[in-house]
């Protein structure tokens, strides 16, 4: 089964700058070691997640909410920066000068835009469950495909969200996963399999 592209999206990591040049937008993509709530279960970015994507050039694109015709950047065409700190996977784009791109700038320099969110297929995950059988999925690495200015996350939290739930359980099954070990790790499992429809 091919694995499907999930999305997360962080709040307010978005700036416009002006100059003499084309006008950018910059700003954080994605955050590090930052736990986020999504219901059944727990997440975060471990630092290395974007090292091969940037080391291999991955060609990501930027886009608006994901639609791949509203297309404001492309790191192929040199358009778009990706580079990554301490805090998170950072990007630099020249905004063009089409309609959609004069409007985003806009959008975002008045504050009306404030939310970013990044494409991705998962290639490296680890699972760890607390006595509570809380357990946390920490993304380890990953295929990089978009990152993009959102109007709307898929779910609303603290500072990233799931597009959903069935993405995710899809994932697991893919990567064929090992016996959950943990407590509580297995109910947890079950129950997004369940959800996704895949047993």
């Amino acid at each position: 089964m091919k694995q499907q592209i999930e999305h997360r999206a962080f709040k307010a990591e978005i700036r416009s700058t002006r100059g003499a040049a084309n006008p950018q937008l910059t700003g954080y993509a994605a955050l590090f070691n930052t736990v986020t709530d999504l219901g059944s279960f727990r997440e975060q970015i471990a630092p290395a997640a974007f090292d091969r994507a940037l080391r291999e050039k991955h060609d990501v694109r930027f886009l608006m909410n994901h639609d791949p015709s509203l297309v404001l950047g492309r790191s192929k065409s040199g358009t778009l920066a990706l580079s990554r700190d301490t805090k998170g996977l950072k990007f630099a784009c020249d905004a063009p000068t089409t309609q959609l791109g004069r409007d985003v700038h806009t959008l975002v320099e008045r504050g009306d835009l404030d939310q970013m969110s990044f494409g991705f297929i998962v290639t490296d995950e680890s699972h760890s469950c607390d006595a509570d059988g809380r357990c946390l999925r920490t993304i380890k690495d990953v295929d990089l495909k978009d990152i993009s200015v959102v109007t709307y996350p898929a779910y609303e939290g603290t500072s990233c969200e799931a597009r959903s739930i069935a993405e995710f359980a899809a994932g697991l099954r893919t990567a064929k996963r090992a016996a959950p070990s943990c407590p509580g790790d297995r109910d947890y499992y079950m129950k997004l399999t369940y959800l996704a429809g895949l047993e």
